[in-house]
């Protein structure tokens, strides 16, 4: 009995020591990032007070604004967990001077939605070190660090790329961006947002009789205005062509293929899909294949509906609208 209290004991000792170790790991972490923070940010103010910088902007072309200032100072996010101090010299926003570059300690990372700070903004940044959380706020060209989360704002940082705000660059056609969208962002600002969601395909969309497929038109006469719809989808590109990549063999590719389209899994629950007629009907499936017919009536004895189909995933995210989601039924 003596030796199972022991036991337990010195369990909870080593328990009580780890856990004890680990917050004061964690709050040095947290400690040492704010004050590296605070530290390169009263560097760039240092530099941009004595615009150490003068002579090589010039040399650059740069000219002094109203201030006589000829380049400001900036903070700048590369990634989540390394940044750059930068001279932006007047009329060269795109060709920044690097004079430092810095990494944050082990397991801290900047949360997302800002870029940096130009000395002269006012705003905060808030960082993570293993579910802690920690700020640097600077205020009236003053800079103070927190043990809590910094609420204030202000601005999103400086210009940069869209990793550097820690979102993504989505690819219209293939993705949905979801959360917060950056605008400010220089290589994709109307497609930066926090995350890019694989948009659903559509791998065919036909019908019979069968449309041109120049122009996707289906002509029908009026007595004949009878047309069968048929479509196949995918959750996302990934599923549809994984399993052209799982072998050499040609022929096992192209039955992987087809079985990856025929077989449900469990992504297919989550899709639904749309079709809207035209003449004001719809109708709507689910599962990531289908056919339906449906009957056109014309009074007229001349008319054109465009019938569209569209795939949603997660009652959200959309496929991509294009032509290729199109049918033109034309009777006449």
């Amino acid at each position: 009995m003596r030796i199972i209290k022991a036991i337990i004991t010195t369990l909870l000792i080593i328990t009580l020591v780890l856990g004890s170790g680990f917050l004061l790991v964690r709050e040095a972490l947290l400690i040492m990032t704010t004050s590296k923070i605070k530290s390169s940010i009263n560097q760039i103010k240092e530099v941009q007070q004595n615009q150490q910088y003068t002579t090589e902007c010039a040399s650059k072309g740069s000219d002094k604004d109203e201030k006589g200032k000829v380049h400001e100072t900036q903070l700048r996010f590369l990634d989540s967990s390394s940044y750059v101090l930068e001279a932006i010299c007047n009329q060269r926003e795109m060709t920044p001077v690097e004079f430092f570059q810095e990494d944050l300690p082990p397991f801290v990372t900047v949360k997302p939605g800002k870029s940096g700070i130009r000395w002269g903004q006012e705003l905060g940044l808030n960082f993570e070190v293993l579910g802690r959380i920690g700020s640097v706020i600077v205020v009236d060209e003053k800079v103070v660090s927190s043990s809590k989360l910094s609420n204030f704002s202000g601005a999103s940082g400086p210009p940069s790329e869209c990793s550097s705000y820690g979102y993504q660059c989505c690819d219209e056609t293939m993705h949905y961006g979801v959360g917060d969208q950056q605008l400010e962002a220089l290589d994709c600002p109307q497609d930066c947002f926090e995350v890019c969601e694989e948009r659903p395909i559509i791998l065919s969309f036909s019908t019979q009789p069968t449309y041109n497929q120049i122009d996707r038109s289906l002509q029908l006469p009026v007595n004949e205005s009878k047309v069968l719809f048929s479509f196949v989808a995918s959750s996302n590109l990934e599923s549809s062509f994984s399993a052209l990549l799982e072998s050499d063999d040609p022929v096992e590719r192209f039955i992987g293929s087809i079985e990856s389209i025929f077989t449900k899994n469990q992504e297919e629950d989550l899709i639904e899909i749309e079709l809207d007629f035209g003449d004001g009907k719809k109708e709507s499936f689910e599962g990531l294949r289908g056919q339906v017919e449906h009957q056109y009536k014309c009074p007229s004895g001349n008319c054109e509906y465009k019938a569209r189909l569209k795939v949603i995933k997660n009652k959200e995210i959309e496929s991509y609208d294009s032509p290729q989601n199109l049918v033109i039924v034309q009777t006449n």
